[in-house]
């Protein structure tokens, strides 16, 4: 399952595959462009460094790295992992960072941002390669103030009401 995740992400990301996915209503992007084929807007540096530090330390615990800001339709994900292990589970992975918050940056994913990445999640497994897999969605929280930034990792941060049907 993991090969033909890694296949999909490669064809949304070519111009045909984005051309194919938003006649079939995917319309995904890359991370260097949305769906229409703009360019999105750049992320702030201390976001990409958080995002950065938290692939590393996923990384270092076992996880496989499978995307990077993947986006399908409007709805983005930081990181789309799965850990080692037999087990087919996707891991979407919304990262914040801050030099300034203080206390747990992850009290910053709202409600709003969650019912986005279920969306992508829910798009991801209408396709038929998908189909049964496992999603779990993580938080990671980059705190930026201290030196060496301080890495908050909450695994299964929140559920999800998937349709019946």
């Amino acid at each position: 399952m993991i090969d033909l995740l890694e296949r999909w992400i490669t064809a949304l990301r070519s111009p045909r595959g984005r051309r194919a996915a938003a006649a079939a209503g995917d319309a995904p992007g890359g991370a260097s462009g949305a769906a229409s084929g703009t360019p999105s807007a750049e992320p702030p540096p201390d976001a990409r460094l958080g995002e950065r530090l938290a692939a590393a330390h996923l990384e270092a615990r076992g996880y496989r790295i499978l995307a990077r800001n993947l986006r399908v339709g409007h709805d983005e994900a930081d990181l789309v992992a799965t850990p080692r292990g037999p087990a087919a589970i996707l891991v979407i992975v919304e990262v914040k960072s801050s030099r300034s918050a203080p206390g747990s940056v992850l009290l910053r994913i709202d409600a709003g941002k969650q019912r986005r990445l279920v969306r992508l999640a829910q798009r991801m497994l209408l396709r038929p390669e998908f189909a049964g897999a496992f999603v779990r969605f993580d938080c990671v929280g980059v705190d930026l103030r201290s030196t060496p930034p301080r890495i908050e990792h909450l695994e299964g941060a929140f559920t999800a009401a998937w349709p019946r049907g």
